[in-house]
């Protein structure tokens, strides 16, 4: 029996690719930072919560960090009386869909309750709570991006 002269590098390859499963786990934190609005009620306590936890932002817009999962984010804000929950979809990031092309199904399935995954960056939530002069203001910012973005076309 003879051993190929090309053996280490076969070896070299089966290596590097066992090596690269769980790749997102190592390339991406498990955490995240997100931005939390409440652009029609500033102010809003917000509470965002997924499998992995609970986050409380006490007065938006406010900056919070979370843990990833696949699941998706529930936002619930609230302000003088009034709330809005809105979800948001935890969707596959980039090392995901690296991973499972390079590192295979161990990899994926090792990713894939975590660090695989991201939310939104900037998490707006609607609510309304009668502040006629921050919807007056959101209004006109949204008109002036219609206007910027007509001009430019």
């Amino acid at each position: 029996m003879t051993i190929s002269k090309k053996f280490p590098a076969y070896l070299f390859g089966v290596v590097g690719c066992i090596s690269l499963t769980g790749c997102a786990s190592i390339i991406d934190e498990e955490t995240q930072i997100v931005n939390v609005d409440t652009p029609y009620c500033p102010g809003a306590e917000c509470i965002l919560e997924n499998d992995n936890g609970k986050f409380i932002v006490k007065s938006t817009p406010e900056t919070v960090t979370i843990h990833k999962s696949s699941e998706d984010l529930m936002v619930s804000c609230s302000k003088d009386g009034h709330s809005h929950a809105e979800t948001f979809e935890s969707s596959a990031n980039a090392a995901m869909w690296g991973n499972l092309i390079f590192g295979g199904i161990i990899g994926a399935v090792i990713d894939w309750q975590d660090a695989g995954f991201d939310y939104e960056a900037i998490i707006a939530n609607p609510l309304r709570c009668g502040n006629i002069e921050a919807e007056k203001a959101v209004a006109e910012k949204e008109k002036a991006a219609l206007e910027k973005a007509k001009e430019s076309e």
